[in-house]
């Protein structure tokens, strides 16, 4: 599966990054800098991809 970051401008002074993957509830997180959201969202993206992180599926979703 494919996933990938959405870093969005939130006003005059935040950033928020969004890392979305079907099935799994969606991971969000505000900044100071776009810089620093698109550190986080590669941080992230990476230890999905490794496993480091456990991704919990969405108890709401149903198959």
């Amino acid at each position: 599966m494919v996933e990938m970051a959405t870093i969005r401008n939130r006003g005059e002074y935040q950033w928020e990054a969004q890392i979305r993957r079907k099935g799994y509830p969606a991971q969000r997180k505000t900044f100071e800098t776009k810089s620093d959201a698109q550190a986080w969202s590669c941080l992230i993206e990476v230890a999905r991809r490794e496993r480091i992180i456990h991704l919990a599926e969405n108890p709401l979703r149903r198959r």
